[in-house]
C-alpha cells in the first residue's frame, strides 16, 4: 500500500485546479471546474515499467501514475492556472478540438518534479493532502 491512501487505495483531493480521485480498482478521475473529467489508469507495459524505474519508482507504475495526475494539478496551482493545460487538451480533443500545442512541455515538468520528489524523498501524495488541507497548493 502507497503510503498517505487508506487500506483500500481510495483517495479524494480537491485543489484549486481540480478534484482527484482514486478508486479502490485503480481508476483516477480528476473532475474540472467546469466538471469535465480526465480518466486515467496505471499503464503495465514494459515502457511504463522503465519509466517508473527511471523515475525512482522502483517499477511501481501505479504510484508513478498517482503521483503524476496529482503533479498535473499542483504544478497549474504552483504557476496560478485555473487548471492543468494538458487536462484541458484531452477534454476538447474528446469533443473535436485539437490538443494543447505545449502538452510536451507540461509533460516534461510534471515527470522531472516526480523525479526530484523522489530523489529528494518528497512523497507528492502527502504533499497534495496538506495542500487541501491548507486550502492551498
Amino acid at each position: 500500500m502507497s503510503r498517505g491512501l487508506s487500506p483500500t487505495g481510495e483517495l479524494d483531493i480537491v485543489l484549486p485546479a481540480g478534484r482527484f480521485e482514486r478508486f479502490a480498482d485503480g481508476t483516477m478521475r480528476t473532475t474540472l471546474a467546469d466538471g469535465s473529467e480526465v480518466m486515467a489508469v496505471a499503464g503495465a507495459s514494459a515502457t511504463d515499467v522503465a519509466r517508473a524505474e527511471c523515475l525512482g519508482y522502483d517499477g511501481d507504475t501505479d504510484r508513478m501514475s498517482l503521483d503524476h495526475e496529482l503533479v498535473h494539478l499542483l504544478l497549474a496551482n504552483w504557476l496560478g492556472l485555473p487548471e492543468p493545460p494538458t487536462y484541458r487538451g484531452i477534454v476538447e480533443a474528446k469533443t473535436g478540438g485539437t490538443w494543447w500545442s505545449g502538452w510536451r512541455k507540461e509533460e516534461a515538468a510534471v515527470l522531472a518534479i516526480q523525479a526530484l520528489a523522489r530523489e529528494v524523498g518528497v512523497d507528492i501524495v502527502a504533499l497534495a493532502k496538506r495542500a487541501t488541507e491548507k486550502g492551498t497548493a
